[in-house]
């Protein structure tokens, strides 16, 4: 099997399209995240515990950037540097990015279920250094799976090392079917898979079903009461919740279970996953880095207020914090 450079030709108008999707989702994104960051540092209400995975996970969508940059280089610059390198460093970063992302989905779906179910506790088993622990070894276990473990490969050969990046990556193509011949490159790409989508996937898929099923719960024991107004406003609160709990589900199900399929499909040679199916499934996960502010932050009440007075949205609660001060 020679495994060659997957070459996509695309027309001046397709190259300006996709160009341009890229710069959009480069300026919403930084702008996104950047207003998270900074309404962090700049409130102290906002310096929470839940908040602090909250801005890690910005700053891990942040980096989603240079994945953009890279690809429209890539696009734009063909000849700039050997193609295949270039593709290779691209869907790289962003394996790494995407792993950071969903493992920090997959920490906040943990820190909401230890605040459900071990409510009275919550404060001393989750911890600002425990939070911040945690973060790191998210970073540390991301990078170090998706891009450090695997230049071990490179040991068995330079030919062991591409069959990985064709088996993982959209970057080359064959002519034949694609197999994997090597037997570590096949255990590892399992390994990664497991670790990286599937375990955490699991995690905030159970983690966000048992607050759910907690939320339901208490809407009955309250329609069984006689104290309307508060049912009113409990089934406010929980539809909201409800309402995140199904976006943040849905949008992680929507992003990376075709990029888990195809991947499956594609290394263990179910069938012939084409280029731009590799393409696409990186791609819809990518949009995480620009949607989990909208999600995580405009549906919390008080970055919401607190982005508002940043932008000078609500120059009233200004003046009234002023006078308070």
């Amino acid at each position: 099997m020679n495994p060659s450079f997957s070459k996509v030709h695309l027309s001046t108008s397709g190259k300006a399209a996709i160009t341009s999707l890229y710069v959009i989702l480069i300026m919403v994104t930084v702008l996104g995240n950047l207003l998270v960051v900074r309404a962090f540092s700049k409130f102290a209400n906002l310096r929470t515990v839940s908040n602090t995975i909250l801005v890690s996970l910005a700053v891990a969508d942040m980096l989603m950037v240079f994945v953009f940059i890279l690809h429209i280089t890539n696009i734009q610059f063909p000849r700039l540097r050997p193609p295949h390198q270039l593709c290779s460093v691209a869907s790289m970063l962003n394996l790494a990015v995407n792993a950071i992302i969903i493992l920090h989905l997959a920490l906040i779906s943990v820190e909401r279920f230890l605040a459900i179910k071990y409510a009275l506790s919550y404060h001393t088993l989750v911890t600002h250094r425990r939070v911040i622990i945690a973060s790191a070894a998210v970073w540390f276990w991301g990078i170090s799976i998706s891009m450090i473990f695997p230049l071990s490969l490179k040991a068995d050969g330079l030919k062991t090392f591409t069959e990985f990046l064709q088996g993982l990556t959209p970057c080359f193509v064959s002519e034949e079917p694609f197999f994997l011949h090597s037997e570590s490159v096949q255990a590892y790409l399992v390994f990664l898979v497991v670790a990286l989508l599937v375990m955490p996937i699991g995690i905030i898929v159970t983690s966000y079903s048992y607050i759910f099923s907690v939320a339901w719960k208490q809407r009955i024991k309250i329609q069984d009461g006689q104290n309307l107004h508060l049912h009113k406003i409990f089934r406010r609160r929980e539809m909201k919740g409800a309402w995140t709990v199904a976006i943040v589900v849905g949008l992680c199900l929507v992003s990376f279970i075709p990029l888990l399929v195809t991947l499956c499909l594609h290394f263990l040679n179910v069938t012939t996953v084409k280029i731009h199916q590799m393409h696409g499934v990186y791609f819809a996960a990518s949009m995480n880095a620009w949607w989990n502010p909208l999600i995580y932050c405009w549906r919390n009440e008080s970055f919401r207020r607190n982005i508002k007075r940043l932008l000078k949205c609500c120059p009233h609660h200004s003046r009234v914090d002023g006078r308070k001060r």
